[in-house]
């Protein structure tokens, strides 16, 4: 993706006034700009919170882990293909252990 070019759509699209079409460059942009700095990993939620229960961790919202990453100097931006997934520059042990860093441990509860 060129970050430049969904800047110049999403213009287009402000100025129709197309939400939604808005919504999704914004996502490409962001996406695109963090493939430019080396985001080229992609990890659904799901593997995310797999990795997350085996240290006995509890997933915070998508936002907050992106913006862990990003605190943490690694590349972040959610990902326009999956909402539910983020594309990154970390690898998978590095977002746990960037989230197990960052927030207190919280036991997950024996069902």
């Amino acid at each position: 993706h060129d970050a430049a070019f969904l800047g110049a759509m999403r213009l287009e699209a402000r100025e129709r006034e197309w939400e939604d079409t808005d919504a999704l460059l914004g996502l490409m942009q962001s996406e695109a700009a963090a493939e430019a700095e080396g985001a080229i990993l992609f990890y659904h939620l799901g593997e995310l919170q797999r990795a997350l229960s085996a240290r006995q961790l509890v997933q915070p919202p998508l936002s907050a882990v992106i913006q862990l990453l990003q605190d943490a100097s690694y590349e972040a931006s959610r990902s326009h293909i999956e909402l539910k997934a983020v594309k990154t520059s970390a690898s998978i042990a590095e977002i746990v252990d960037c989230i197990e860093h960052a927030c207190p441990t919280i036991a997950l509860q024996d069902e």
